[in-house]
C-alpha cells in the first residue's frame, strides 16, 4: 500500500484531467526523492502512457526532465496528442508542482542509527 509518511510516494494513484475534461488515474510506480518519479496510467484515454521526471540541480533552481511514452487513441497522430499534453502540463501540472516545491522539505533521513540490546 501507500505509505502514509509518504502520500504521492510509490504506489500512490493521483488523478488528473487530461485538457482538462477527460480523467486520467496514474500509478507511482518509482520514487526516489529528491531525484526521480515515474508513473503510469492506470484509466483514461491514453494508453501505456508512461511518465519519468528527473530532477537535478541547477545553476537557477532545479532542472526538470520529462519524458513520455504513450499509444495514441482514436488513431489521434502523436504529435497532436503530445501537443495537448504539453499544454495539460503547462496549465494543470506545473504550476501544481511549483507550489509543492515551495513547501517545506521533508525531514532529513537520520545519519546514524544506534542499536541496543534489549537482554
Amino acid at each position: 500500500g501507500v505509505d502514509p509518511a509518504v502520500p504521492d510516494g510509490l504506489r500512490a494513484v493521483r488523478f488528473q484531467r487530461a485538457l482538462g475534461l477527460w480523467p486520467i488515474y496514474e500509478e507511482v510506480v518509482t520514487h526516489q526523492p529528491p531525484r526521480l518519479i515515474e508513473y503510469r496510467t492506470i484509466r483514461g484515454p491514453v494508453r501505456n502512457h508512461l511518465g519519468r521526471l528527473e530532477l537535478s540541480p541547477a545553476s537557477a533552481g532545479t532542472r526538470l526532465v520529462y519524458l513520455i511514452t504513450f499509444d495514441t487513441p482514436f488513431g489521434l497522430p502523436g504529435r497532436l496528442l503530445a501537443a495537448g499534453l504539453a499544454a495539460t502540463w503547462r496549465h494543470w501540472s506545473l504550476p501544481r508542482l511549483r507550489r509543492r516545491c515551495a513547501l517545506p522539505a521533508h525531514p532529513a533521513a537520520p545519519t546514524e542509527t544506534k542499536f541496543r540490546s534489549l537482554s
